[in-house]
C-alpha cells in the first residue's frame, strides 16, 4: 500500500519516532491519558 504525497519520507517520520522513544515521549504521553481518565472517571462518579 502507498503512502500519500503528502506524507514525509519513513526515514523522517522513523527519526521523529525514535527520538520520541528515547526521551520517554510516550511514557510521559500515557501517564498524562491514565491520569485524565482517571480524573474524568472520577468526576464521573
Amino acid at each position: 500500500m502507498a503512502k500519500p504525497a503528502c506524507f514525509p519520507a519513513w526515514p523522517a517520520g522513523y527519526y521523529y519516532f525514535a527520538r520520541w522513544r528515547a526521551d520517554g515521549a510516550f511514557e510521559r504521553l500515557g501517564r498524562a491519558s491514565n491520569l485524565a481518565n482517571q480524573l474524568a472517571h472520577r468526576w464521573l462518579l
